[in-house]
């Protein structure tokens, strides 16, 4: 694994990947490489690990699309490639330009060969190729790469013959290989507007979507939406959308860095046509579309509430930040971000108070996603002493304690206030409406003797029944069961605010461990110290404390 010499052929194998794997496999792995080919040590060969990397993550986003691409770095036999690779799986595999197979006819022996001609004389060459009624996909790379080298600097020409090429062979990897390159790293940013133009033009195939998707993220952070949007309607009038499959990821990927800029109507139009086509997303796909979903939600609200708190603010950048950008400088600049909140105990609490956790549940979402994304880039963490953590929630379970009498009694409090208190009102209410005229009908007409006295009796306890049933299924579900559930966790969460919460983030910034593994810890010490049912009590809070979850998933990147 991570062995240089299996690239650019076979980038699965150097990262060491398993048959299925996934974009989180992928990710794991390529952060373990480049652990050992850190930029700023070994940048040649960061450069081509990174290379790799983007290969396998369009894959996966691209799917059976592009795989493919996936099978070798070129489609051709020549001086700078080791493998062939066939366009079809049922073809045989392409030579190198200029040999005999390509060619109608054998050549005598003292003349040169297409590609011989080309490093001896490329004007000839250039010529000859002209000339040539029929060309193969290397004949085309060829003829780009002359066009360059006749002129003494790079030209348009080499795009425009690499594009020719796709025109007539669309599914040859080795072109789309090397046209998906040269727009990825040659197309100045004053180019941009005329090379997606010309591409759209000229192709007219949904390959465009995956070719062009680069320089599309290039155009939406430098145009204006509303330029960025007309030029994107006018190039796909150009596209004939024959597989939806390649529209559909590309504005996936589009969507993440578009999103900070575009007004919603055009945010709320992208989004349902790509949710309409959801069941037929592949899983990594559906992945992408929750994450939209659940920022698009975030946008939603922080313009709503139109928050100045600096660790939303910071929070929400580095979001923004991870979005537009996947490499490792952005990277190590979102995790100095994420560790510098994850420090900032107090500050989390302010950003993420109790009275405003059911609004925040989708800032728990999103920083877990953004831990995932950016954790890859960082060396495992160090387990602690299992003897340390035992002490650490002994310590903890402790401190906590005392206060659970506290709990329940603001729990029995509100109960005895909004159910037994009314519900004894209700039944005096109703025997002293109802006894008087029981008494009169039982005893005033009917007389004194035993049989009324029985039916009296039966009457009064018919009228005790029908009072208590009347109170459990009219009044006290009608006005009395939300105020009392809203009463109650107003009063818990005052005193968890005031008792716990403090502590528990201490305990959170010293572990460092998921939000699970915390709780089942509690619960098992919990138990052993005689203290049943802590670690549900603990786990219904801190489900409910968005800023605790997002502490939490923070610590992860300090440890």
């Amino acid at each position: 694994m991570n062995d240089l010499s299996l690239l650019p052929g076979d980038p699965v194998g150097f990262f060491g990947l398993a048959e299925g794997y996934d974009r989180r496999d992928l990710k794991r792995a390529y952060g373990q490489a480049i652990r050992v080919y850190k930029p700023e040590t070994h940048p040649a060969d960061f450069g081509r690990v990174r290379e790799a990397y983007e290969r396998l993550e369009k894959q996966l986003r691209y799917g059976k699309q592009q795989q493919k691409l996936a099978e070798a770095a070129d489609a051709w036999s020549d001086s700078s490639v080791t493998a062939s690779v066939p366009t079809e799986p049922s073809a045989t595999v392409r030579t190198p330009a200029g040999s005999a197979s390509d060619r109608p006819a054998a050549k005598p022996a003292n003349e040169l060969s297409l590609r011989q001609l080309a490093v001896a004389d490329p004007v000839a060459a250039k010529k000859r190729l002209q000339a040539m009624p029929r060309r193969t996909p290397p004949d085309y790379f060829l003829a780009a790469v002359l066009a360059d080298s006749t002129a003494g600097q790079p030209t348009a020409k080499y795009l425009s013959h690499l594009i020719e090429g796709l025109s007539a062979f669309p599914s040859d990897p080795g072109l789309m290989s090397l046209t998906g390159e040269y727009l990825r790293t040659e197309v100045p940013d004053k180019m941009l507007v005329k090379v997606v133009q010309y591409v759209a033009e000229k192709l007219r195939s949904p390959v465009f979507y995956m070719l062009t998707e680069s320089l599309w993220l290039r155009l939406v952070d430098g145009l204006p939406f509303d330029q960025f949007a007309a030029l994107l309607t006018q190039c796909e009038r150009s596209i004939r959308q024959t597989e939806t499959a390649y529209r559909t990821t590309f504005y996936l990927r589009l969507l993440r860095s578009a999103i900070w800029k575009a007004p919603a109507s055009w945010t709320d139009a992208v989004m349902g046509e790509l949710e309409s086509q959801s069941a037929e997303l592949n899983h990594t796909a559906n992945s992408d579309l929750e994450f939209l979903e659940q920022l698009r939600q975030l946008l939603k609200k922080e313009a709503e509430q139109a928050s100045t708190d600096p660790v939303r603010k910071n929070l929400l950048a580095t979001i923004r930040l991870s979005c537009q950008k996947d490499d490792a400088a952005t990277s190590a600049r979102v995790l100095q971000v994420l560790n510098e909140i994850a420090r900032n105990s107090k500050g989390v609490q302010n950003a993420f108070p109790m009275a405003t956790a059911s609004d925040d549940a989708v800032w728990v979402w999103l920083t877990y996603a953004l831990i995932e994304q950016t954790q890859v880039y960082q060396d495992e963490p160090v387990e602690l002493p299992a003897e340390r953590i035992a002490s650490q929630i002994r310590s903890l379970i402790q401190d906590l304690v005392p206060h659970i009498d506290r709990l329940n009694s603001a729990i029995n409090t509100v109960e005895w206030r909004f159910k037994y208190f009314p519900l004894v009102g209700w039944m005096i209410v109703g025997v002293v409406s109802g006894l008087i005229p029981i008494l009169g009908i039982g005893f005033g007409l009917l007389g004194t003797g035993p049989a009324n006295a029985i039916l009296v009796l039966v009457a009064i306890l018919a009228l005790l029944a029908g009072c208590f049933l009347s109170f459990f299924r009219w009044i006290y579900p009608r006005f009395l069961h939300d105020r009392l559930v809203s009463k109650q966790q107003s009063a818990i969460n005052k005193i968890y605010v005031k008792r716990w919460r403090a502590r528990l983030f201490r305990y959170a910034g010293a572990s460092g461990d998921a939000l699970q593994v915390q709780i089942a810890r509690i619960d098992a010490v919990g138990n052993a110290m005689g203290h049943e049912r802590l670690g549900d009590t603990i786990s219904i809070f801190v489900r409910q404390d968005a800023g605790l979850c997002v502490y939490v998933a923070l610590q992860s990147l300090v440890r």
